[in-house]
């Protein structure tokens, strides 16, 4: 359950739901709520998921290829 509410967080289709349900939640987020953990998790995953650009270029260029390398595979299955 929880490995597919992390992957799904990357899909864009569920970007702003995902930030529009963080920010209701925010001023009130409870880490022994279980639903409010996926939600960070979920924000977290996010973020990880933005940053590549953001490093500089010879990591991100290796990071792309990584991930372009692993797409095509899964594809090919």
């Amino acid at each position: 359950y929880l490995v597919l509410e992390y992957i799904l967080a990357t899909d864009l289709k569920l970007h702003f739901d995902i930030i529009m349900q963080f920010n209701e939640k925010a001023p009130d987020m409870d880490l022994g709520n279980e639903s409010h953990r996926v939600i960070i998790s979920q924000m977290l995953i996010k973020f990880a998921d933005i940053n590549s650009p953001s490093k500089p270029y010879p990591l991100h260029r290796q990071w792309t290829d990584r991930i372009c390398e692993e797409f095509y595979g899964q594809v090919c299955i």
